[in-house]
C-alpha cells in the first residue's frame, strides 16, 4: 500500500518533470540501507547543492537517524529542508527544526515551524527558489523563533 510520503513523492516527480532541459540535476534515494537517516531528494542548481526530506501527515515519523543526519550537516555548514505535506497543504522547514518535529510530530507543530507554504499546488520555480536558496528559510526561522507566524511566505 501506498503511504502518503510515497503520493507527495510521485508528485515532486511530476513536477520537476516541468523543468526537464533545465540545470536542474535530482538524485532520488529509494533504499533507507544507503546511509541512515539521509533525505529522500539530493538535488543540484546551478552549483547550489541540496537535501529535501519529505514528511506526510497525518502520522510523519522522524527517526533518531535522520535527527543525526541533519545535525551533522548543519554543523558542517549545510542547510538541508524538509517538505511537508498536510492535507492539501505543503511547507517548508528549515532542517534545523527537526528535533522540534520528532519530539512532538503533529500538524500544530509543522505549521507553526514552516517558512514558506503553499496551498493546493506548489508551483515548481516557486519550489526552486526556496531550494536554491535555502539559508533563508533558516534565516526567517531564526526571526521566528517563536512560531509567531510573523515572517512565514504563504504563497498560493
Amino acid at each position: 500500500m501506498a503511504s502518503r510520503e510515497d503520493d507527495l513523492r510521485a508528485y515532486l516527480k511530476g513536477l520537476f518533470k516541468e523543468v526537464e532541459g533545465s540545470p536542474l540535476s535530482i538524485s532520488w534515494v529509494e533504499s533507507p540501507s544507503t546511509s541512515p537517516g539521509i533525505p529522500d531528494l539530493s538535488y543540484c542548481h546551478k552549483g547550489i547543492e541540496g537535501w529535501l526530506e519529505l514528511k506526510a501527515g497525518p502520522k510523519p515519523e522522524i527517526r533518531v537517524t535522520q535527527e543525526r543526519w541533519f545535525e551533522e550537516r548543519i554543523e558542517a555548514g549545510g542547510h538541508p529542508l524538509i517538505l511537508a505535506q498536510w492535507g492539501q497543504d505543503y511547507m517548508v522547514i528549515p532542517g534545523s527544526r527537526i528535533s522540534a518535529l520528532r519530539r512532538r510530530p503533529v500538524e500544530e507543530t509543522f505549521r507553526r515551524l514552516a517558512t514558506t507554504s503553499w496551498h493546493r499546488r506548489i508551483p515548481v520555480y516557486s519550489l526552486l527558489k526556496v531550494m536554491i536558496s535555502p539559508e533563508q528559510e533558516y534565516e526567517d526561522s531564526r526571526r521566528n523563533s517563536e512560531g509567531t507566524g510573523v515572517g512565514v511566505r504563504a504563497i498560493r
